[in-house]
């Protein structure tokens, strides 16, 4: 390796070290389904999916709470999603925990995600 440069790490290998995160198990399931379905489109995330992850924040807030947006960054990297999809989902996660009001495209309006939680 050349002088002065640094090797590339994967997100996996980064988090690879780190303590198992706290996130329920409802949360995690929905990780991995937006990790498969970045998969399947080439590495990134597709706007219908954030719009509906956008919904599901601003419907089912008590669901998204209870943890730090850091563990949700960790899943995501354990997940192998990529860092802009995950420093997307991390922000929305974060800012719908702050109590801020996102709005998703209005296709999307009153779509909910499957938690496993009562409500």
């Amino acid at each position: 390796m050349p002088k002065g440069t640094r090797p590339v790490v994967s997100p996996r290998q980064y988090f690879r070290g780190m303590p198992e995160s706290q996130l329920p198990e409802d949360i995690a399931r929905i990780i991995a389904i937006l990790a498969r379905k970045t998969a399947a489109y080439g590495g990134h995330l597709p706007w219908e999916e954030e719009q509906m992850l956008k919904s599901d924040l601003m419907i089912s807030r008590r669901f998204w709470s209870g943890f730090d947006a850091d563990d949700v960054r960790r899943e995501c990297f354990r997940q192998g999603i990529g860092f802009r999809d995950t420093g997307t989902i991390t922000d929305l996660v974060a800012r719908a925990q702050a109590g801020r009001e996102l709005r998703p495209h209005f296709v999307f309006r009153g779509f909910r995600l499957a938690h496993d939680r009562p409500r």
